[in-house]
């Protein structure tokens, strides 16, 4: 004859055998792996992200991307290519010894650089963008430096390029550039004036006045400045090279 269980005992049983199936279907509903729900990523410690195209191209890179700098310091970036591997956007410096500021950059196809920051100064580097100039006189038979050109305009560059012909009627002459009333580079004797010098003054989207004068000299009996360009332009160059992704060394897992 079996012993007696009593009733309360049969009823915890009964419920945790539910518990335990409740428990083993639980185990079996994951959550999907493709989302993240209510909550933040970090990748630390130098790690990185990065998007794979099914060939194998790199898409993008998020975190740690080379050049390190000086000291094996990582170098933090963002870069974003094509399906061709070819870079598009970048904020990341191809030269961090020299420049480790890290300017924005948009790439063309073939690795130009058409829009960037200046990270040197402030406003554009990338693309240059020309002043217009309004002819006061197009010619001086003065002694004098007088006005033949002048404009005002909005400066986007930290500097400005020049290229300023002189054609005369007789040999001798020069001409001028001056920016906001302050001379920033004059040209010799009979000479065209060609160049890039830094903006007076500079600050971004501000107004700045241009002018070209020009005088007679030597055996000159009449002085006509051609202007061919003026335009701004940025810093410096060299931190505006660029090398497509799959240049840059594989990044290492960490």
């Amino acid at each position: 004859m079996m012993a007696a269980i009593p009733q309360d005992l049969l009823d915890r049983i009964r419920a945790l055998e539910r518990e335990v199936r409740e428990l083993r279907g639980r185990s079996q509903m994951r959550p999907a792996m493709d989302r993240i729900l209510n909550g933040n990523v970090v990748i630390g410690e130098g790690g990185s992200l990065e998007v794979r195209a099914p060939d194998g191209t790199t898409l993008t890179l998020i975190g740690r991307v080379p050049p390190d700098y000086p000291g094996g310091i990582p170098q933090q970036s963002f870069l974003v290519s094509r399906n061709d591997g070819s870079v598009a956007i970048a904020v990341w410096s191809a030269n961090p010894d020299r420049t480790p500021i890290q300017p924005l950059q948009i790439f063309d196809r073939k690795g130009s650089v058409i829009l960037a920051d200046d990270v040197l100064s402030e406003g554009l580097a990338r693309p240059y963008i020309p002043y217009t100039l309004a002819m006061t006189n197009h010619s001086t038979e003065s002694t004098e430096w007088s006005s033949c050109y002048e404009s005002y305009g909005i400066a986007q560059h930290p500097r400005i390029a020049a290229y300023i012909g002189i054609v005369t009627a007789g040999q001798g002459g020069q001409v001028r550039l001056l920016v906001n009333d302050q001379v920033v580079a004059t040209g010799g004797n009979y000479a065209n004036l060609r160049g890039h010098w830094a903006v007076p003054g500079y600050a971004y989207s501000t107004e700045i006045k241009l002018e070209i004068q020009a005088r007679r000299t030597g055996a000159a009996t009449i002085v006509y400045p051609r202007p061919y360009y003026v335009m701004g332009v940025e810093s410096a160059p060299h931190y505006l090279a660029v090398e497509p992704l799959s240049a840059q060394p594989e990044p290492q897992p960490r």
